[in-house]
């Protein structure tokens, strides 16, 4: 699993889970630095669900800078399941 903590990130796509705004809120809360659009810092791209019709390239302008400066790019699944880590941690250690 990636470790996003002290990261910054950016998200694209249409999210399953949650909108953008608790998204990015949610990686603040665990210690990400969300981005509404990557910036020279990014160095991860979370990707949700791309709709594009029958014959257009199922890409980004966010996924296509991922692409040209070689950032990583992880599900939307990942993301969660590495805010669920970070959670449990921390309630681990309030125990």
């Amino acid at each position: 699993m990636i470790d996003l903590k002290r990261t910054h990130i950016s998200f694209t796509g249409r999210l399953q889970t949650m909108t953008r705004k608790d998204a990015m809120a949610l990686a603040r809360a665990c210690g990400a630095f969300p981005h509404i659009r990557p910036v020279e810092t990014t160095q991860v791209i979370v990707a949700g669900v791309v709709k594009k019709p029958l014959g257009e390239k199922m890409d980004t302008q966010k996924l296509e800078y991922a692409k040209q400066f070689a950032l990583p790019v992880i599900t939307e699944r990942e993301f969660l399941e590495w805010c669920s880590a970070q959670i449990t941690r921390w309630l681990t250690n309030i125990s």
